[in-house]
């Protein structure tokens, strides 16, 4: 990366790789929650045919 950007193009530009930071940050969130649903699911309905066996 060249240093001839001026302070306020660095601030924009650090802005704009935390923005993209934050959306991983947020996506990652996104998918534990939906895999922590799927499993708690998926135990429900394996302890649910047990019991009417």
């Amino acid at each position: 990366m060249d240093d001839t950007l001026t302070p306020t193009e660095k601030l924009e530009l650090n802005r704009e790789l935390d923005k993209k930071g934050e959306a991983i940050i947020w996506q990652s969130r996104f998918v534990l929650v939906v895999a922590a649903a799927s499993f708690v699911t998926a135990i429900t309905l394996s302890l649910r045919k047990i019991k009417y066996r």
